[in-house]
């Protein structure tokens, strides 16, 4: 059993660095169920879920240049992430906490909370994988609800709900290149209900808002949505100790029509530091057309992250 911990502990630790769609402390989370015992046949149906394997991530750090949720902030931020995962036969499931601290008075959140929902799936590989032995690569399905703080009212002194949600899916397909490389692909729509203290009056700086026009408290709720393109390659492993990744996105992205042309890009690198964990350097420079403002940005992140807790059982 300590063996088999070990062994994917090594694997989690590992996994691409690429992170997910919006931020880059949030590590991929992406595991081959055939890694924890799962058995397929033939016809890629599962006939054994093999261990439940659990583990909970930690990662802080801080972020320049931040931008949250597609829309930059110009600002410093420090956070702290939180990730539970759970990894059963098929499924998996993740609850995610963030907390987020910015140098200046900005809309940013203070807290979000996320709750995921995945469905893993065999699909037959192409001939050019089959040539190395594979017959079959993993995809997975996911949904997801999030909830957030909203500070607009307390900055703008207008009546607002006092949080934001979000659902999302997203289809990832693991893919084995030729050569011996691994990437993988991801396809992510977005829909995003915000609240907001109503219209900007005419001629008014920047945190004018004229009053909402209904009598609730709530103010009025604007509906975002986004979709979006990720290619990560696996990472480049040197002395089991350094790792650096790749990945590269676009999208579009709808408010009061749809904008396309969002493109990002990552570089990411990875060193083991022993018991404080892998230290993580990111430069995420993005383009958001129709953005107020500047229409790039370009974060860098350096976090720390640290898998604190790990189980395995039948």
């Amino acid at each position: 059993m300590r063996r088999a911990l070990l062994a994917l502990f090594t694997l989690l630790s590992a996994v691409p660095l690429a992170a997910q769609e919006f931020d880059v402390f949030d590590l991929n989370d992406f595991v081959d169920p055939r890694l924890h015992g799962a058995i397929y046949d033939r016809n890629g149906s599962l006939t054994d879920r093999g261990d439940v394997f659990r583990l909970v991530r930690i990662a802080t750090g801080g972020i320049s240049d931040y931008a949250w949720r597609s829309t930059p902030t110009h600002d410093n931020v420090g956070f702290l992430h939180v990730v539970a995962s759970e990894y059963a036969g098929n499924f998996q499931a993740n609850v995610k906490a963030t907390f987020l601290d910015g140098q200046h008075d900005n809309a940013l959140p203070r807290y979000r909370v996320m709750t995921q929902l995945a469905h893993y799936m065999l699909h037959e590989a192409n001939s050019e994988v089959k040539k190395s032995g594979i017959d079959r690569i993993a995809g997975r399905a996911m949904v997801s609800l999030a909830i957030e703080d909203n500070r607009l009212g307390e900055i703008t002194g207008t009546p607002v709900r006092r949080y934001n949600t979000e659902i999302a899916a997203e289809l990832d397909l693991a893919m084995s290149l030729p050569g011996g490389r691994n990437a993988s692909g991801s396809i992510i729509w977005t829909s995003r209900q915000s609240a907001i203290p109503g219209q900007q009056q005419l001629g008014c700086t920047t945190g004018c808002f004229a009053p909402p026009p209904t009598n609730n408290d709530s103010g009025h709720m604007q509906r975002t949505e986004r979709a979006s393109y990720y290619y990560r390659l696996d990472e480049h492993q040197i002395a089991n100790r350094y790792r650096f990744g790749l990945n590269f996105g676009v999208g579009g992205e709808k408010t009061d029509r749809w904008r396309w042309g969002a493109t990002r890009a990552g570089i990411h690198g990875a060193m083991d530091v022993g018991p404080a964990g892998t230290l993580n350097v990111t430069w995420t420079p993005t383009y958001v057309p129709g953005s107020i403002g500047k229409h790039t940005t370009q974060e860098v992140a350096i976090f720390f992250d640290k898998t604190v807790f790990v189980s395995l059982a039948h």
